[in-house]
């Protein structure tokens, strides 16, 4: 739900609703439980919609120390970045920062830049 009141419903629900409705009134047709929604606020997200989202850590939070062993961040860090109600709305991966040299090898690559050069120093 939004600030405003606005429902947010995934698709498959969205169909399923506007289905209850003609199914509880035989006299609707789509558009009418498609409008009867839209004034209650009701609105389908695309069912290929995704979020993407970057952050850094909190420094107090950055060591490797603080990373599990597979990689995802410990349930306590978890519970210090998110609360509990919008944990299960996420799926995360902790990706460690690359090396100066590593990120410039792959700039490098990217750009169709070729060298022979160690850049390990």
């Amino acid at each position: 739900m939004l600030f405003d009141g606005t429902r947010l419903v995934p698709h498959n629900k969205y169909q399923e609703l506007i289905q209850t409705l003609q199914e509880s009134d035989s006299t609707l047709d789509r558009d009418a439980a498609e409008h009867i929604l839209a004034k209650q606020r009701v609105i389908p997200v695309h069912p290929n919609f995704r979020i993407i989202a970057t952050a850094t850590l909190p420094s107090s939070m950055s060591g490797s120390d603080t990373a599990s062993s597979s990689g995802s961040l410990p349930t306590s860090a978890i519970g210090d970045i998110f609360s509990p109600e919008v944990v299960p709305l996420f799926h995360y991966h902790h990706v460690t920062a690359p090396t100066a040299a590593t990120e410039l090898k792959q700039l490098l690559r990217i750009a169709g830049i070729s060298l022979s050069l160690s850049l390990s120093h």
